[in-house]
């Protein structure tokens, strides 16, 4: 008799620092599963609930996540988790507290910089010491959760037009659909005449293969200028800034934050450490 292996019941998602993205929890399959079992077993000393704020604490130290209702999963090594108990702060203000500036600045401040990775002790974090409102006025929270409801709406809509973006870029310029279309005596769909005019209505054989008619190849280094970043010391950039004179700091943290365009960065530097570090400033328009 062959007695095939006992299969889990179902796969529950195990919580990463990829996971944790403008202050929510995104499953997006590339996320680890674990069985039922495990799940059982991993979450024995702490099983993250409702209104929890998981907190990294390593790499991308002091960014988080928001549990929402209904969610069950596990939580990697390097995230923390916190809990209010309602008595000095309310479950679903806890999500903002560590989003403020005031906690930014305590992360700044226990922050332990590493020769790779910049990183909290999870002993240090219970000492942050954060201006907590009265529970009335925290009590009003649901209005910002409307509006960080409306923020995510707003983000999965740009997702959405990104996507029909690449699509359109990849019939355009790599399946050269406009190109096959007036080859056959066709008006290409979805532009209009002055967009169609720029496009040929035939191949020519290149080293790489057919291309349309009168284009050519070149490299990244024809086109654009091709420069890599610098890191000044970690004590001259400021979490966050009210002086316009600062500059955007650009980090691989804020890569993955605002899908085709960057509008926001964690961080800041003074004019005063750009010129002294001789850190590049990039123009609108450049590629990361």
């Amino acid at each position: 008799m062959i007695i095939a292996p006992r299969e889990p019941r179902y796969w529950l998602p195990y919580i990463a620092i990829p996971q944790l993205k403008d202050g929510h929890i995104h499953l997006d399959g590339s996320e680890r599963r674990i069985s039922q079992d495990d799940f059982v077993e991993w979450t024995k000393k702490l099983k993250p609930q409702a209104n929890d704020v998981i907190v990294v604490r390593r790499c991308s130290s002091g960014d988080s996540a928001v549990v929402p209702p209904n969610f069950e999963c596990a939580i990697g090594q390097n995230l923390v988790v916190l809990r209010a108990d309602g008595s000095k702060v309310y479950p679903p203000f806890l999500r903002w507290l560590v989003r403020s500036d005031d906690w930014w600045e305590q992360v700044r401040k226990y922050i332990n910089v590493g020769a790779v990775f910049d990183s909290l002790k999870c002993r240090e974090i219970p000492g942050f010491e954060l201006p907590i409102p009265p529970i009335s006025a925290q009590r009003k929270s649901p209005v910002l959760s409307a509006l960080d409801d409306r923020i995510t709406l707003l983000r999965d809509t740009n997702a959405t037009l990104e996507a029909i973006a690449q699509a359109l870029f990849k019939s355009w310029f790599v399946d050269f659909d406009p190109v096959r279309a007036k080859q056959q005596g066709l008006a290409p769909e979805g532009m209009d005449e002055a967009t169609a005019a720029l496009f040929p209505d035939g191949f020519e054989e290149s080293e790489l293969g057919p291309v349309p008619r009168g284009w050519r190849f070149s490299t990244l280094e024809d086109v654009s200028d091709v420069g890599i970043g610098k890191t000044p010391p970690r004590k001259e950039a400021r979490w966050f800034s009210e002086r316009p004179e600062d500059i955007r700091w650009v980090s691989i943290r804020d890569m993955g934050n605002s899908g085709a365009f960057l509008s926001e960065t964690s961080e800041f530097l003074t004019r005063e450490a750009i010129d002294r570090f001789n850190v590049r400033r990039v123009p609108d328009g450049t590629c990361y």
